[in-house]
């Protein structure tokens, strides 16, 4: 057994307005997650920065502000077997990611950077996307309030996610047979 991450909750942001998101959802989540080594929990400052943190992981999860329709705040859950035989699931989740335009602020967006790990190799056998819908990325300006009151709810349904998903599978693993 391993003592590294099998399972990576990244949150992808900037100091700029709502791409921030990503970081302040991580950062409400680091400390109920440093009891379990099984998680890791990291900020990132571009998408590209993900790559470095693949090794051993099993599910990605993402945390990022994306440009979109719904109300600001909400959250689109992708989810991407990337085991999948005919990669219908990955190429769904990323052509999902180009729509939605989650690369926000950064030059090199989430959907090339899953790509991109996918041909080196490197994809977990997992990946969610849980983009938060944003209006604003004006630089240096504060998280607006519509994201700000919608953070911890946001977080508190991560936090249940991972933790239920860590249940079953310890329940699983404990089946006789």
């Amino acid at each position: 057994m391993t003592d590294r991450p099998h399972t990576l909750l990244a949150g992808i942001g900037s100091p700029n307005g709502d791409d921030q998101i990503g970081w302040r959802v991580v950062e409400l989540l680091q400390s109920r997650f440093a009891g379990i080594p099984a998680i890791a929990v990291r900020k990132a400052a571009v998408p590209l920065d993900l790559l470095d943190w693949l090794d051993d992981v099993r599910t990605l999860h993402v945390v990022d502000a994306c440009l979109a329709e719904d109300a600001p705040g909400s959250v689109t859950t992708l989810t991407a077997d990337a085991t999948d035989s005919d990669r219908g699931t990955m190429d769904q989740l990323l052509s999902r990611l180009e729509h939605l335009d989650s690369g926000g602020s950064h030059d090199f967006g989430l959907a090339r950077v899953l790509e991109l790990a996918g041909r080196l190799k490197r994809l977990p056998a997992r990946v969610v996307v849980h983009a938060v819908a944003a209006r604003q990325f004006a630089p240096a300006a504060p998280l607006s309030d519509d994201l700000a009151c919608r953070m911890a709810d946001i977080a508190e349904s991560l936090y249940q996610e991972l933790t239920d998903a860590r249940s079953l599978a310890r329940a699983v693993a404990a089946e006789p047979g």
